[in-house]
């Protein structure tokens, strides 16, 4: 099939970023965490109530509104761990889009992006991005979310068209969590009690592969862990 815009390559990068013990547990992240969550309030509310303005960024061009396209997401960390040469591999990529989504729910109780998120082995995945980055395996990534245009018939690179305080969000997860292994992250996902756990090892006879994750249940997690961090 056709590729509208080649996929982008990044350059030689060293390895990831040194590992760092439990975000829940470690008090030393708890400021970066704390920060995500109050500075956000005011202009989720302004988002809500349709007062955000969608301006034209001068370095992205037309933004769009949340929910959005995970692979649009996707590529927007991708962009950052360029900027910061970090490597990203799909489990760490989706668990970070992952983290966003559900911090976004706990403070602006609404989506960060639309697809839905499902239990598999290792955490939550939403397939159409593992799908498009399944070639690198457990490699680093270095391409981007691509999707058909059904009008030019050929694939393009999705833009990472996020509204300025959506970027800014992204931005501040990306700073809390990129120190993190993939298998790191992965165990963040898999906390007694969490929706992937609920699911993942439920007594239930439904097949535990493809199994959606309900935002409802991912909001009132991510509203738990600020509790707990007496961040509320």
């Amino acid at each position: 099939m056709p590729i509208c815009r080649g996929r982008q390559r990044s350059g030689g990068i060293s390895g990831l970023l040194g590992a760092r013990t439990d975000l829940w547990s470690i008090r030393s992240g708890t400021p970066l965490v704390s920060n995500l969550l109050t500075r956000f309030c005011s202009s989720c509310d302004a988002q809500r109530a349709g007062l955000v303005p969608t301006s034209p960024s001068a370095n992205l061009g037309r933004q769009t509104r949340p929910p959005y396209d995970a692979r649009a997401v996707a590529n927007f960390f991708l962009d950052l761990a360029d900027e910061e040469r970090v490597q990203l591999t799909q489990m760490s990529l989706l668990k970070l889009i992952y983290f966003a989504h559900g911090w976004h729910l706990a403070r602006c109780a609404s989506p960060l992006v639309r697809q839905d998120f499902e239990a598999w082995p290792y955490g939550p995945v939403i397939k159409v991005v593992r799908d498009e980055f399944s070639e690198f395996g457990d490699t680093a990534i270095s391409g981007r979310a691509t999707r058909f245009d059904l009008i030019a018939g050929c694939r393009h690179v999705v833009r990472p068209e996020l509204m300025e305080q959506d970027q800014a969000f992204v931005r501040t997860i990306f700073k809390a969590y990129h120190g993190y292994s993939a298998w790191q992250l992965s165990e963040l996902t898999h906390e007694a009690g969490s929706p992937w756990d609920r699911l993942w090892n439920s007594e239930s006879p439904v097949g535990r592969l493809a199994l959606r994750l309900r935002n409802e249940d991912i909001r009132a997690h991510f509203v738990s862990i600020s509790q707990r961090l007496r961040l509320s």
